[in-house]
């Protein structure tokens, strides 16, 4: 066919048979042009509307499937395979209850569209409405009881609830149909760490990475579990492999500034703490002002970690004692507060919003 087409670029029955060729052959990406030949002689093709729609769809240009799967179903509406792919397109650009109306309408066509309702429920889980994702879940599985990603999904709905008995009940289901869903694996793990059961969440984290790769959250909870276990040189490994494949991953970049806290190197931890607190601006700002904000904003513990780091970088910061001494006074632990009140004082005794301060606080305890 493709020496037809060399002689005679304009053969519809060469394109065609192109097309389905490839189709067969899984690869649908590449008939694009056999396609696009087909359409400029009928561009209201159903079929080639469909499958231009869908390598749109895998090409991430989203706007321009919609309107050719909308063509479609224009032209042919009772296709729920055309209904589902609009759905799936309006789904990826956030148009959620556009996306679950396509979806009803494919499963109002066809009633035993299985993956339709599982769409269905992922968008009401998404809505946390889990008790009608729920029931859409089991609608799929009465569809199709052999879809791994169904269980995997109904899974997701019981993990958010902190029902982790069932979820891993349905991740568990969820593995021995379909083997290549990470998501089920990895949340298994989580459970399993969530239940203390640190050696067994090692092996099952070890397993998660020989079966996906390096994962950068399955790296960060390895080198987690190890820094809880004061294992320093193996956390450092597994956390500085996660920054490795994805440097934005801030939560390894957390646990990496707690680790080099603990091994008192201030300058890393300071580096990979600023790296952190960039989930909480979008500029880079002095590590004072981050500090601050988290102990504005109610995160207690990140605030005193925070305000550690710059300590441990100049230990002689009076301003730095003082801002930690009324975060551990917000946290009620009154001693280690007055230790660092007193620190402060003792840099700075001159400092008249220190004395200012501690004089307020004397006289409202004196006054019950």
């Amino acid at each position: 066919y493709k020496k037809i087409l060399e002689y005679h670029p304009d053969s519809m029955l060469a394109h065609r048979m192109l097309w389905g060729i490839l189709e067969k052959q899984g690869r649908g990406m590449e008939a694009e042009d056999h396609i696009d030949f087909v359409l400029s002689d009928n561009s209201l093709n159903v079929i080639a509307l469909n499958q231009k729609g869908l390598i749109l769809y895998e090409s991430e240009k989203y706007a321009q499937a919609e309107d050719l799967f909308k063509k479609a179903i224009e032209s042919f509406p009772i296709d729920p395979d055309l209904h589902f792919n609009l759905g799936l397109t309006l789904q990826k650009t956030g148009h959620l209850d556009l996306a679950f109306k396509s979806f009803a309408k494919a499963s109002e066509i066809k009633i035993d569209f299985a993956q339709a309702y599982g769409r269905m429920g992922q968008i009401l889980y998404l809505k946390k409405d889990y008790i009608s994702a729920i029931e859409m879940y089991d609608k799929a599985i009465d569809a199709h009881s052999g879809l791994g990603e169904i269980y995997s999904d109904m899974g997701n709905v019981f993990f958010a609830q902190h029902d982790f008995e069932k979820a891993d009940k349905y991740y568990k289901k969820a593995i021995e149909l379909d083997k290549n869903i990470y998501e089920a694996l990895y949340n298994q793990c989580v459970i399993i760490e969530k239940n203390n059961m640190m050696s067994e969440a090692i092996d099952c984290y070890s397993k998660c990475l020989d079966e996906f790769d390096n994962q950068p959250e399955v790296l960060n909870n390895l080198g987690s579990i190890m820094l809880g276990m004061k294992d320093y040189e193996k956390a450092e490994k597994y956390l500085v492999e996660a920054i490795a494949v994805d440097d934005a991953f801030s939560d390894a970049h957390y646990n990496l500034a707690l680790l080099y806290k603990n091994i008192n190197k201030p300058g890393k931890a300071w580096q990979h703490y600023i790296s952190f607190t960039e989930k909480y601006t979008d500029n880079s700002v002095m590590l004072h002002g981050i500090c601050a904000m988290l102990g504005d904003s109610g995160n207690m513990d990140e605030a005193v970690f925070c305000y550690e780091i710059i300590l441990q970088e100049n230990p002689e910061s009076s301003i730095d004692h003082f801002q930690l001494a009324i975060v551990f006074l917000r946290k009620g632990l009154k001693n280690e507060a007055g230790l660092h009140f007193k620190k402060a004082l003792e840099i700075d005794p001159e400092n008249e919003y220190f004395k200012q301060f501690l004089e307020v606080k004397k006289t409202k305890k004196n006054n019950g």
